[in-house]
This record gives structure tokens, sequence and C-alpha cells, in this order.
């Protein structure tokens, strides 16, 4: 399934124990960032990062990983970045899988039309694409606005607009 990001949110704050797979695509990578770190605090998990290079010399490991129980228990999100190409044959391994214990986030960037990975998660039932185009200069302010309630701040509008300009719209560094 595909998703727009502004229409992500319910999905990420509340994820469906039976997805596997939620990619996170498109030219603002700082948005993406902010989804994947939005739903690893949905889970409640920990992050367990990679990358597609990784996955590409052991496409086994991440169906290997995410089969596997935590030695110590709790929750955990492993955390694909960046995700391309080389990263189908891993990402196909673990969706048919009978069963996992960890759901994957794959943080893509841009992806052309014609991707095998956006093909993948786009046609699979248990994965979730979320494109994520770059923001307007208002939805960036909003974005502020939003982060700043997130953590008890009121924020007034024009300073959040300032800050926007300030970090040229990477919420990301705006989080910090």
């Amino acid at each position: 399934m595909k998703l727009a990001s502004d229409r992500a949110g319910p999905l990420l704050d509340r994820p469906d124990p039976a997805v596997r797979l939620f990619l996170l695509s498109g030219a603002d990578n700082s948005t993406s960032r902010l989804h994947a770190q939005r739903l690893l605090t949905a889970l409640g998990a920990e992050k367990i990062a990679t990358s597609g290079a990784q996955l590409k010399g052991d496409p086994g490991w991440l169906a290997d990983e995410a089969a596997s129980l935590p030695m110590f228990g709790g929750k955990r999100l492993i955390w694909v970045e960046p995700a391309a190409e080389d990263s189908v044959a891993a990402i196909t391994a673990m969706l048919e899988l009978p069963a996992v214990e960890a759901p994957v986030v794959a943080i893509a960037g841009a992806l052309r039309k014609d991707s095998g990975l956006a093909k993948l998660a786009d046609g699979h039932k248990l994965a979730v694409h979320i494109a994520s185009e770059p923001q307007t200069a208002r939805q960036q302010v909003g974005a502020i606005l939003e982060l700043g309630r997130a953590e008890g701040l009121r924020i007034a509008p024009d300073l959040a607009e300032r800050i926007a300009e300030e970090a040229a719209g990477d919420l990301i560094l705006v989080r910090l």
C-alpha cells in the first residue's frame, strides 16, 4: 500500500502489527527520518541499524534478525538507511517469512518510478510505502509548530518561520 506523507500519521502513531515493512521514500529525507523516529517511539522499540550495502553483502541477515527473539526481551525496529535497489533481495526474504518479531523501516530517499524496492512495497500486503515530497515553507512552519507542541512548547509562528529558514527546511536539525 502506498500513502502520501501527510496521511501517514495515524499509521505511524498506531502501527498495524501485521505490517512488516515501512518503506519511506522521497526527496525529503528529513521527513522520512522523522516518520521513522515517530514509528520507533510508537512501538517503544530499540533501533537496530543497518544499511542497504550491508544487506547486499549478506541478504539473509535481515530475515534472520527480523525473525529472531530479542535476548533480553523488548521490541525492536530494524532501521535500514540508506535502502536502495541492493536491498530488494534481503527485504523480499524477510517478507516471505511465516512470521517476524521485528518490523523493518527502510529509508530510501528518492526512488525512480521503475524501482524494484517501490514495486515490492507497493504490491505487498505486509508492506506500506510512505512517499514524502519536499515541504513548502508553510508546511515546514506547521511541522515546526507541531514538533514544539509535542515537546510541550508554544512557538510563535514568526519564530517558527525563522527556524525553518535557518534550518533550510531540515526538520531533523530543527528537532535537535
